[in-house]
């Protein structure tokens, strides 16, 4: 297969984004069609019940696993394009199988903590207690799934942090292709309920996960003789890593302690909030393609050393960023109630939903702004500076929204706010943060020159 690479240290920034964008974004799309007809299929032939079990506290606490590994695939990638970008491309079947090894490891170690510990788990989040047993059947059944799901996303990260494209892309696609089909013969055909839902994600991602495997040893030798673990590479993902993932981990745990205080009001209202989730996730899969691009983007040009176009990525980042979700926001409201009613035909539900999807998306605005910011700091390598804005921004003000007075009110939109208060705190802080290292990290391309230039002068006299 022919096999195109994005330079992205070189012509317009914005074309550079939406080029790596796009099939990533394309991706997405697929992704959220299948989200879409999973909760149909789950809404609509196993009912309300199966509905708030997938989309509930599991649904939470399996986000809280993406989101460590999101850190250590979004570290692996962010190497791995340093790399590129300062001409080390043949070196990287190293950096594969350093990062398989550390998905071998977080993925069984995650796995092995649910399974035993998953019922404990719901019950701290306050689960209903009509939808304690099926949710529990779900999460144990599901994290078998952890392993082949965070291999297949790794792999498919870092053909991206390779400047690839159309693979990735073509695979994705077959990938969420498969989880339809999947879906259709163990829930429809087969009638496994619950159960079947868990089976179809385990099936198709290893199919995938062992098909990227095999390709990734033909195409760079990945588990031939000359390969071998970096402990350079290790370390590298690590220091990138560790913080991104406690950063994902941290927001997840504030929405899990979100999503408790709305466990409370009833499965009415779990119901609704899962609706809203479920249409809402186009933004968070342009927001997460955004990131993913401009992340590249920046560390291409970072690793090259090419400052100035790292810090116009930014500005490029933060215009796509709000057209994005600009555009998205009055499609939402327009056909707001038709898309409710694809997952539900309880009225009550309904007009949760209703509420719930009206009242948050013209917050979204304020988010438009921190996915740019974030990852800026990642391309950099600095994502020790999101851990920290997390804790301030996100950790100490949802939490402290909810617990002193949100939880308190009975009301799904009040409990709700603490996203956008939070986004809007983090923006601020990161506007800070940025005018901050922007003087340590990213001088001026003709500064740099300068600097070079008077050091190779004095070595010279």
């Amino acid at each position: 297969m022919n096999r195109r690479y994005i330079d992205a240290t070189k012509g317009s920034i914005v074309k550079n984004i939406l080029f790596i964008l796009y099939p990533i974004l394309l991706c997405g799309l697929f992704q959220h069609a299948y989200n879409i007809l999973n909760g149909i299929m789950v809404g609509k032939i196993l009912g309300s019940q199966a509905l708030a079990a997938i989309g509930g506290s599991a649904f939470n606490l399996i986000n809280m696993f993406v989101n460590v590994s999101n850190g250590a695939i979004t570290a692996s990638m962010v190497v791995l394009s340093q790399d590129v970008g300062s001409g080390k491309r043949d070196d990287c079947r190293n950096n594969f199988k350093t990062s398989l090894t550390i998905v071998l490891f977080i993925a069984l170690s995650i796995t092995a903590l649910y399974y035993f510990n998953c019922q404990k788990f719901l019950i701290l989040l306050r689960v209903p207690a009509d939808n304690l047993a099926i949710s529990t059947q779900y999460l144990q059944a599901y994290c078998f799934g952890f392993l082949p799901n965070m291999t297949v996303l790794m792999i498919i990260n870092m053909l991206r942090g390779l400047g690839e494209s159309k693979r990735p892309t073509i695979l994705l696609i077959a990938l969420y292709l498969m989880n339809i089909l999947s879906d259709f013969i163990f829930i429809v055909l087969l009638k496994l309920g619950i159960l079947g839902v868990s089976l179809s994600f385990i099936t198709t991602q290893s199919i995938m996960a062992l098909y990227l495997l095999r390709m990734i040893h033909i195409d760079y030798g990945v588990f031939g003789k000359n390969s071998k673990f970096e402990l350079s590479i290790l370390k590298r993902v690590l220091l990138i890593g560790i913080p991104a993932s406690t950063t994902s981990f941290l927001y997840q745990l504030t929405s899990a302690t979100l999503q408790t205080a709305i466990n409370g009001l009833g499965s009415v209202a779990v119901a609704g909030y899962v609706i809203n989730n479920k249409v809402e996730n186009i933004f968070w899969i342009l927001m997460a393609s955004l990131g993913v691009a401009m992340t590249n983007v920046v560390a291409q040009n970072y690793g090259a050393k090419k400052y100035n176009r790292v810090k116009k990525s930014l500005s490029s980042g933060l215009a796509v960023s709000f057209a994005f979700t600009i555009s998205l926001n009055t499609f939402i409201f327009i056909f707001v109630r038709p898309l409710v009613m694809m997952f539900s035909h309880e009225a009550e539900v309904i007009e949760q939903a209703v509420s719930i999807l009206v009242f948050l998306q013209p917050m979204l605005l304020a988010y438009a702004v921190v996915e740019p910011f974030f990852a800026l700091f990642n391309g950099l390598g600095k994502a020790i500076y999101s851990t920290v804005v997390t804790i301030f921004g996100v950790v100490i003000v949802r939490i402290a929204w909810v617990v002193l007075y949100a939880a308190k009110t009975g009301s799904v939109n009040t409990i709700l706010f603490a996203f956008p208060l939070s986004w809007i705190t983090v923006s601020l802080i990161y506007a800070l943060l940025y005018w901050i290292i922007k003087k340590k990290f990213l001088k001026d391309d003709d500064t740099i020159t300068e600097e070079k230039s008077m050091a190779e002068n004095i070595a010279n006299a």
